[in-house]
């Protein structure tokens, strides 16, 4: 039984009174990065928790009485890191029926919960272009724009700070609209000719100013004394640039390369419902492709969770069917294999022996499969 539990793929444990580690079989010492369970033993499990609040809520239901199952918890890996983990727990009790410790096992379902995390952000992200769209769609009024752009992009980005620059082809220079936090124009005759939008059309590419406030950015000027950083998104509409998607926030180097890339994005749908009805064609076709793309994302999801259900529905099986008996088999012949139910002559021991070593293979093989 021992052996089945040190060659499981799941990590097993069990811990005092204290939530000290007692037992941990190869694979928990692996997902926790300690080179062998030995090296676990005595390791307060209770200090591994991330967010001590998981570990409180988990206590108080095993101290109730209840099972902890497949709980998702962030927990320190023993290099310092934070892994998640999916966790089950059962109450540990004495001959008195007070609390002793606790048993379960876990698995590192970390990669699994990035990849969750990742859908998820794809899936905001198209909902906040599709939501775009829609409005591009039934209006080409574009303060109702502006405003629906400002609702959906704090959805995904953070800024305290938003404005369009449009080129003014009369004046040669940029018209800065602001959106957010008051809306209000800054003509082009007005503004520096360096500016985020100047640049970003000059350059063909989105700005990144992590410290506007450094001494010697030439960008200041256009943004509030509070702005400390910002980003300039191009604006693309027949085949040149029009204007720039700018925000800015309090914080320096406030901007992910990931926020940059949903600007840049949205960037295309903004342009569409700045420049003129004639673009509406294209902008079905962007709708299309969002459509598809949903469609795709949902159908890998899908996809995804059949295949899930799959595994688990295999491995319980090969469990229920294969293991439970190969364990009765296996403790019942060594009991008899050892003589505790009564005396074994040598050609018996030997047949046993061929017995208890066959049956040992057969677990071997059901841990492989």
């Amino acid at each position: 039984y021992r052996r089945l539990i040190t060659s499981m793929r799941d990590g097993i444990y069990q811990t005092d009174a204290a939530w000290a580690i007692t037992f941990l079989n190869p694979a928990g010492a692996a997902f926790l990065g300690f080179a062998d369970p030995e090296e676990a033993i005595g390791t307060s499990f209770r200090e591994m928790f991330v967010d001590r609040s998981d570990y409180d809520r988990m206590g108080g239901e095993l101290a109730e009485g209840r099972f902890v199952e497949h709980r998702r918890v962030w927990v320190r890996h023993a290099s310092g890191r934070h892994i998640c983990v999916e966790i089950s727990a059962n109450a540990i009790q004495n001959e008195a029926g007070a609390f002793a410790g606790v048993e379960g096992s876990f698995r590192d379902v970390t990669q699994n919960v990035h990849l969750e995390t990742q859908a998820r952000e794809r899936s905001e992200r198209i909902s906040a272009i599709n939501q775009i769209a829609n409005v591009i769609n039934s209006s080409l009024e574009a303060g109702m724009v502006f405003e629906s752009i400002v609702i959906e992009l704090r959805k995904l980005v953070r800024f305290d700070y938003a404005s369009v620059a449009l080129h003014n082809d009369e004046a040669g220079g940029f018209d800065i609209h602001q959106l957010f936090p008051e809306r209000h124009s800054i003509k082009a005759r007005d503004l520096a000719s360096e500016n985020c939008a100047a640049w970003v059309a000059r350059e063909g590419r989105s700005l990144i100013v992590g410290n506007l406030r450094s001494g010697d950015s030439p960008f200041a000027g256009q943004f509030p004394e509070a702005i400390k950083s910002c980003v300039g998104a191009p604006l693309y509409a027949s085949g040149r640039i029009i204007g720039a998607l700018i925000v800015g926030s309090e914080r320096e180097d406030a901007f992910s390369r990931h926020e940059v890339e949903i600007l840049e994005q949205l960037a295309p749908h903004v342009a569409v419902a700045i420049s003129n009805a004639e673009l509406l064609d294209n902008l079905q076709k962007s709708l299309e492709e969002v459509t598809q793309a949903r469609e795709k994302l949902h159908e890998a999801n899908e996809e995804l969770k059949t295949l899930d259900e799959m595994k688990t529905n295999l491995l319980s099986n090969v469990s229920h069917e294969l293991r439970t008996p190969l364990v009765a088999v296996m403790g019942y012949t060594d009991m008899i294999l050892n003589g505790k139910v009564g005396p074994v002559n040598e050609v018996q021991q030997e047949y046993l022996g061929i017995t208890l070593r066959n049956v040992e293979k057969l677990v071997t093989l059901s841990e492989n499969l």
